[in-house]
């Protein structure tokens, strides 16, 4: 990644940027909970966070002609779309570091919040993948590792880096709203797949949602962990 652009950016980050971001995220993501080939598929994340949206396959002006639908959720835009919105070509990955609990809290520049509380089985991993992003913002990835998969809570420094204008690229019927300590959440089910090309509709299921400037992204395999775990981990956050 060029690193004048890094250290340049000054103003918000066009939708390219974050569908890019998404992709990579989204990617890495799949690959680091992957458990056997035969187990995972490859996914192109994003989210969730989440995060965690992708590059546009067309120009702007035809992908603003395509029909489609904007649907908003927890102050959190999402573009319903059958249209696999990566880019052709290799994938770039964003670079990361591993920082141990008590480094990452002495020197990430908000609090680390973690849920005090995961499903039976779940091991909660000692260090916490540490990236920065194009737009300045960082995300912090903390782990958890059991039941034959990996939980994952994306923590996004900004919450501008998910709530974005053109919304998080997600399939047809896979986003719904749910109630998270009261407040409007995002649950999704499924993620892109970067071989396909398409939506895969079982694959991932992630929490998403925004809270104290910070976005928030909680997730795993959808046929190891619930909708409702994964509402009780974010549930028993401080």
């Amino acid at each position: 990644m060029n690193d004048d652009f890094l250290t340049q950016l000054q103003e918000a980050p066009r939708r390219e940027f974050g569908d890019t971001l998404y992709t990579a995220l989204e990617r890495q993501g799949a690959d680091a909970h992957r458990l056997s080939p035969a187990g995972m598929v490859a996914i192109g994340i994003l989210a969730v966070l989440i995060p965690f949206a992708m590059a546009l396959t067309v120009s702007p002006a035809v992908r603003a002609a395509a029909q489609r639908v904007i649907r908003t959720i927890g102050g959190l835009p999402f573009d319903v779309t059958d249209e696999y919105p990566g880019r052709e070509g290799p994938i770039e990955t964003l670079k990361s570091e591993q920082l141990g609990f008590a480094q990452a809290r002495a020197e990430l520049p908000f609090a680390l919040r973690l849920p005090a509380w995961a499903p039976d089985g779940y091991q909660l991993e000692d260090t916490v993948t540490i990236t920065h992003l194009p737009d300045g913002s960082i995300l912090a990835t903390v782990t958890w590792h059991g039941n034959q998969n990996r939980l994952f809570l994306d923590i996004f420094s900004s919450a501008e880096t998910l709530n974005r204008e053109g919304g998080i690229a997600v399939g047809p019927d896979s986003v719904e709203e749910v109630l998270l300590r009261g407040r409007p959440a995002a649950l999704v089910h499924g993620a892109w797949d970067a071989n396909a090309r398409a939506w895969g509709p079982g694959s991932l299921i992630g929490l998403h949602w925004t809270e104290g400037g910070q976005g928030y992204r909680l997730g795993g395999m959808a046929e190891h962990i619930t909708a409702a775990e994964l509402m009780g981990m974010a549930e028993s956050m401080p």
